[in-house]
């Protein structure tokens, strides 16, 4: 089956909110954000949105402005980041990971169950650099020199694989126990990463608009370029639905793409304004993403039993494109 469309089921503002990230679209198609509580300042909540836009407070926490907030469909726990700090919240708690160390800190990710994190940070002066894997709870479990820049981490959904990105174009994959499965190298830099559910596909976005594969076995299957920087991408659990975003600098304009799982391009939607933040749900039948004005939508993926791919610009009406569909 391949990807005809996207179907809009809800989009919503929320000035103040944080990007949609990796894990936080559920297979139901519900949506876990960070939302700024009214009238209370750096209090927020963290929030699950069904399909109907309905929200429903979940957990509630206040912290200063951070970075990023890494959220999960699956888990009451996240984990928050600033240039340096990563805080983890769990179980009603907020500690510090890495806290006793001056750092700088550059990408973090989350499993999908909460339960593992993955950072990237250089030293204070940006010479050398680390990949350190850890628990929730703030236990660390290994830290690892890495030869050049770092760009972007990412994590397995079940949380036993690891991969890094580096600005020389290295992309790696480590297993929960520091070894390394493989390395591969790219012409350009690492801008962005994503796993599926056990690390056997890693998807990559590149400065320059690559978006490519790379499989267990650690050879690249497949490789495309579009227009632009790759500013996110993620992938259903078995990699058969890849989304990638791109931005183009000079129109000030962002392309959600949708790919199959041999890399073919089956929908590409321009936006005119920049898109922050992606996610595929597990079962591939829904994808979300975010604005950097604190837009989110969340869209079901239409498929075709033919295999016939017909990219369409969609309306943003969701009652529109369901006739049209």
């Amino acid at each position: 089956m391949s990807v005809r469309t996207l179907n809009l089921i809800w989009e919503e503002r929320v000035r103040g909110s944080y990007p949609v990230t990796a894990y936080a679209l559920g297979n139901d198609g519900n949506l876990t954000r960070a939302i700024p509580r009214p009238a209370e300042v750096r209090a927020y909540d963290l929030t699950r949105i069904d399909l109907g836009g309905e929200r429903t407070p979940d957990v509630s926490f206040s912290t200063q402005t951070l970075t990023e907030i890494e959220v999960t469909a699956e888990s009451r726990s996240f984990l928050g980041m600033t240039a340096k700090e990563v805080y983890l919240f769990h179980n009603g708690t907020k500690t510090q990971f890495l806290g006793d160390r001056h750092i700088v800190f550059i990408d973090t990710a989350l499993s999908a169950d909460g339960k593992r994190i993955v950072v990237a940070y250089s030293d204070m002066a940006g010479i050398s650099f680390e990949v350190a894997c850890g628990e929730i709870e703030g236990q660390l479990r290994w830290a690892r020199n890495v030869a050049t820049s770092l760009n972007a981490v990412a994590i397995s959904r079940d949380g036993n694989y690891m991969a890094y990105g580096t600005e020389a174009g290295t992309v790696a994959l480590l297993d929960y126990r520091q070894r390394e499965d493989w390395q591969f190298l790219l012409e350009e830099p690492v801008r962005t990463l994503a796993c599926d559910e056990t690390g056997k596909h890693i998807i990559y976005g590149t400065a320059f608009g690559k978006i490519g594969c790379i499989s267990v076995s650690g050879e690249r299957t497949w490789e495309i370029g579009v227009a632009g920087e790759i500013v996110g991408v993620a992938t259903s659990a078995d990699g058969s639905v890849t989304a990638a975003l791109s931005y183009v600098e000079i129109e000030d304009a962002s392309h959600l793409y949708c790919l199959t799982g041999e890399g073919t391009i089956a929908l590409d939607m321009p936006f005119p304004k920049p898109l922050k933040g992606l996610s595929v749900s597990g079962n591939g039948l829904f994808v979300a993403t975010g604005f950097r004005d604190g837009t989110a939508q969340v869209y079901e993926v239409q498929k075709s039993e033919t295999g016939e791919l017909a990219p369409r610009r969609l309306s943003r009406n969701p009652k529109k494109d369901a006739e049209a569909l």
